[in-house]
């Protein structure tokens, strides 16, 4: 019953999405754009858990975080991500997210397959549309975004049920005729985001990646998830980089394009995750052109 738009980095400029009819701005900031900012009054802000990215740019993982944090400036209510302790944490081992407006403050947790408002149930994961961990918890950082607009719980449920997720993030482009998913996850540009898609995954992948790397190891991720990635296909500036710190991943494999790196999924006995953890720039304009052109070649290949 609101009308809103979501714009900002998220593909649509905030000043082309301004409309006189538009009541509630969502914005999604970069750190790039949270630099320059000197003032945002905002009616409700959070600032996702952080994991290493831009190391080309900031000093150290407290300089990036610091930038980022510049979204809670003068909001009326700022949402943290908590671990088990309620501490607030960008690390690991966060539980859910903290909505501090001065006077209230509201916790919304994940824990034993259900989302929790301040310790009483709130939706059990299985009514959700969304699946992964990840996921959950982002839905409880929206929910303790908006949990300020008195909005009805059962509108919400309803949403969050319907909601299969956005372009370019954990999409699915289709099922073959074997089965198997391919998964378009162009979104992801670093290590934290290729480690959120894998522990989403149930069963091994073969796992396409690669791209114009930011400075990051990957050797841990490879190696904690090397029971996940069935297959390993790298393309792009950094695949050989990539390569060289794949570690006990056995069934692996360097081409030059994506298209390449498509056609040799091959027999795969298992779905196709395209997470790429790496930026585009070395062969696409950005992360949505390059989503569009995994589907197209997922597509080609398949005939679905």
């Amino acid at each position: 019953g609101i009308r809103a738009i979501a714009c900002g980095n998220n593909g649509i400029p905030v000043l082309q999405a301004m409309n006189s009819d538009i009541e509630l701005y969502i914005l999604e900031l970069s750190s790039y754009q949270l630099e320059n900012m000197s003032s945002f009054a905002s009616m409700g802000s959070v600032l996702l858990n952080v994991g290493i990215d831009h190391v080309d740019r900031y000093r150290d993982m407290q300089e990036y975080l610091t930038v980022k944090q510049k979204v809670y400036a003068d909001s009326r209510v700022s949402v943290y991500p908590i671990n088990a302790d309620d501490e607030i944490t960008y690390g690991e081992g966060i539980e859910g997210y903290h909505a501090d407006s001065g006077v209230q403050k509201i916790k919304f947790r994940v824990s034993d397959g259900r989302i929790t408002r301040n310790g009483e149930h709130y939706c059990d994961t299985v009514e959700l549309s969304l699946v992964g961990i990840h996921n959950y918890l982002n839905i409880c950082a929206a929910l303790a975004l908006v949990d300020a607009l008195s909005l009805s719980t059962q509108d919400m449920l309803s949403a969050l049920g319907s909601f299969v997720g956005l372009p370019h993030r954990m999409e699915i482009v289709c099922h073959d005729a074997w089965g198997r998913a391919w998964i378009n996850d162009s979104t992801s540009t670093n290590v934290h985001a290729l480690r959120a898609a894998l522990a989403s995954q149930l069963k091994p992948v073969c796992l396409i990646a690669g791209g114009k790397g930011k400075g990051e190891d990957y050797q841990q991720v490879f190696s904690d998830f090397s029971h996940i990635i069935g297959k390993l296909i790298l393309f792009g500036e950094d695949a050989h980089l990539m390569e060289s710190q794949s570690g006990r991943i056995d069934d692996r494999l360097v081409v030059n394009t994506l298209a390449e790196a498509v056609e040799h999924v091959g027999n795969f006995n298992g779905d196709i995750l395209f997470s790429p953890a790496c930026a585009s720039f070395d062969q696409y304009q950005d992360y949505m052109a390059r989503g569009d052109d995994f589907r197209i070649h997922a597509r080609q290949v398949t005939s679905c």
